[in-house]
């Protein structure tokens, strides 16, 4: 079974869709997130807070080419992996990769405070810019792109899944 890595902004549901997917499947899933705070022993945002901003991506980077993806896992990616052409080239090998593609609104919604969410973003940058610089990134990489803006996660999962076993028929 091969593994489906998800990527995306913050609050587009990589974690929420990606755990209902896992859960369909019966697979194990990994959130990058969870990995790299149990690796550096600090929540992501407190990491980029104390380290900043390309020290962040550094551990991000060490931490999905260090993540061991059993067969069939699907992968939740923090937002910022696509900026790591070293952390994409691994993620492309260990599967087919998923762009939960959403707009700026919707993202606004779900986010609100960037930093919060330990966002890698520079000071008064909003979703909406950080939608735009990533944009390009996350769809050269994504071998499938979900429009992810509306809809119950569980909907957005059975989407993900039958668009997927399409491809592979």
């Amino acid at each position: 079974m091969e593994r489906i890595v998800l990527i995306g902004m913050p609050g587009a549901g990589k974690t929420t869709v990606g755990r209902r997917i896992a859960r369909t499947r019966g697979v194990s899933f990994l959130d990058t997130d969870r990995l790299m705070e149990a690796r550096f022993g600090v929540p992501v945002r407190v990491l980029l807070e104390r380290r900043g901003r390309e020290a962040f991506l550094r551990c991000e980077e060490l931490t999905v080419l260090a993540m061991d993806a059993p067969e069939g896992a699907v992968v939740s990616t923090g937002g910022s992996v696509v900026y790591s052409r070293e952390a994409m080239a691994r993620l492309r090998a260990l599967g087919i990769v998923v762009y939960l593609k959403t707009d700026a609104v919707s993202l606004s919604r779900r986010t609100g405070d960037l930093r919060r969410r330990g966002v890698v973003a520079a000071e008064g940058t909003t979703i909406a810019d950080l939608l735009a610089e990533r944009a390009p990134l996350y769809e050269a990489h994504a071998d499938l792109t979900v429009d992810a803006s509306r809809g119950k996660p569980e909907a957005l999962a059975a989407r993900i899944l039958a668009q997927l076993t399409e491809r592979s028929a």
